[in-house]
């Protein structure tokens, strides 16, 4: 039978004066006491069952030494990231309410053992993200929102690996795609994003997990992911991606390449000092810059395209391609021992050059074939006598 309100305050007052560890609020009308509720920062056990709750202030963060809350049969259609505070909690009952997700700060509850989510919120399209998938794992007990244990998904089928790079970054954006969905359905309805969050959530981790390469390409855009930043509004990363990250050549150099243009006045130079390479980029306006610097690998040469009854103390072969009207690479190749592929690129017309992401070097590798190949720099080397093949 719910408590008349004079009832209540004094049961409130009450425990303010004696600080009893376990208070029972249960079938209570709380309007405006919660805050006081929540200044009881000695209480270990706090049930507010029924209590037509449908909102929970942040100041539920200062229960820290809560083990035991009970919220079942309320109207909650979300829980304060505060809940977060809540370490020492080992049983959250959740049961009965209209959530449509679970806060990030959830896997902050580590020493959790028993979550009650029975229908805590289907009918309203209750989701969670793949990552809280994951954390619910790591609780020995979890009541699902149909009564029975959560059902883990085994991991998806990888994707196939794409020929070119960039597919990585348009899986990448139809994952934040899904976001803008969510956000539209939440705007419309105040569902939980109809799992397209969780969907998304899911897509992303998949990529990274796949290419982990990216991690280093894209670092802010990783660390929006870990962060959830993606949950409320995707632009900055939808930036990165438009930026072409990968630095490949884009649409707009195909189309320049395929017109047959006049080839480029840029040209390699190179001189060996000590046995080191040094590869320099000379400009029309007789500008010349360094892009690299390449040791020797002390291998051999055999039967090498410039004689082939020979063999040669070889070091390294520098080819420069034109892929638009202003995009170049460098392949830079090393042999003997040590042999080794590195490409260089420059958008730009080659006054400033990057290493090329070391998950492009096989695309490009491939790739080249189409360029435009603008100048070649031959290996270092010196005769050491006749093939034993043709000795």
């Amino acid at each position: 039978m719910p408590r008349k309100r004079k009832d209540l305050i004094a049961l409130i007052e009450r425990a303010t004066a004696e600080r009893p560890p376990v208070l029972d609020l249960s079938k209570s009308n709380l309007e405006g006491l919660l805050d006081r509720v929540f200044q009881m920062d000695w209480l270990v056990e706090l049930n507010l069952s029924h209590c037509h709750l449908s909102h929970l202030p942040d100041a539920l963060g200062n229960l820290s030494g809560l083990t035991c809350l009970v919220l079942a049969e309320n109207q909650l259609t979300e829980l304060p990231d505060a809940i977060g505070n809540l370490s020492g909690l080992t049983r959250l009952v959740l049961a009965g309410n209209q959530l449509t997700t679970l806060p990030w700060t959830i896997d902050g509850l580590d020493a959790l053992q028993h979550l009650d989510l029975n229908r805590a919120g289907p009918e309203f399209g209750f989701s969670v993200s793949y990552m809280e998938m994951e954390w619910l794992r790591t609780v020995p007990e979890v009541i699902w929102i149909d009564g029975k244990p959560p059902r883990f998904e085994p991991p998806a089928f990888p994707f196939p690996v794409p020929d070119n790079p960039n597919v990585w970054l348009q899986r990448l954006a139809s994952a934040l795609t899904l976001y803008g969905e969510a956000l539209a359905v939440e705007d419309r309805f105040s569902f939980g994003g109809g799992g397209k969050r969780q969907e998304a959530d899911a897509l992303i981790r998949r990529v990274f997990e796949q290419e982990p390469g990216l991690k280093l390409e894209l670092p802010e855009f990783y660390q929006d992911f870990l962060d959830r930043q993606f949950h409320s509004t995707s632009r900055p990363s939808e930036k990165i991606l438009g930026k072409n990250p990968l630095r490949l050549p884009t649409k707009a150099d195909d189309e320049w390449l395929a017109g047959n243009p006049s080839p480029s006045p840029l040209r390699l130079g190179g001189e060996v000092v000590n046995d080191d390479r040094r590869v320099t980029i000379r400009r029309p306006s007789g500008e010349e810059t360094e892009v690299a610097l390449l040791e020797p690998s002390g291998g051999v040469l055999m039967n090498a395209p410039y004689a082939q009854d020979e063999y040669y103390q070889a070091d390294s072969a520098v080819r420069l391609y034109q892929a638009g009207p202003k995009r170049f690479y460098l392949r830079l190749e090393t042999y003997g021992y040590s042999s080794n592929t590195d490409w260089l690129g420059s958008d730009d017309g080659g006054v400033s050059w990057q290493k090329q992401p070391q998950m492009t070097n096989s695309w490009l590798g491939k790739s080249c074939e189409k360029w435009r190949e603008v100048d070649y720099l031959a290996p270092t080397h010196r005769q050491q006598g006749k093939a034993e093949s043709n000795a």
